[in-house]
């Protein structure tokens, strides 16, 4: 584990609230020895550093502010919006080696 990946077969519950649901139940089955294909996690903070450098971070909170959550197409477009600036502003070196290691 770095803090920026937590593999599968390294998962321990305390990684859930870094790793999210999804890939927790994917580490804990791992961890009991079910068959899972291996893989890994990119944590929270990974994605905190990425969204904190060159503004992306305040570019994603000015489509989700005042959002209308029951518009389906209004949510539809922040999320590609958000998606997009996320791609915009790429993600730190340190973080790009983690993910690729």
């Amino acid at each position: 584990m770095t803090t920026h990946t937590v593999f599968f077969d390294e998962y321990v519950d305390e990684h859930h609230p870094i790793v999210g649901g999804k890939c927790a139940s994917l580490g804990a089955m791992t961890v009991a020895g079910l068959p899972v294909p291996s893989g890994f996690a990119v944590t929270t903070h990974a994605f905190n550093i990425s969204v904190g450098r060159h503004g992306a971070g305040a570019e994603i909170w000015s489509y989700l502010e005042g959002l209308d959550t029951s518009d389906m197409a209004a949510l539809s477009a922040a999320g590609a919006a958000c998606r997009q600036a996320v791609g915009d502003h790429g993600m730190p070196t340190d973080v790009e080696s983690a993910i690729r290691a």
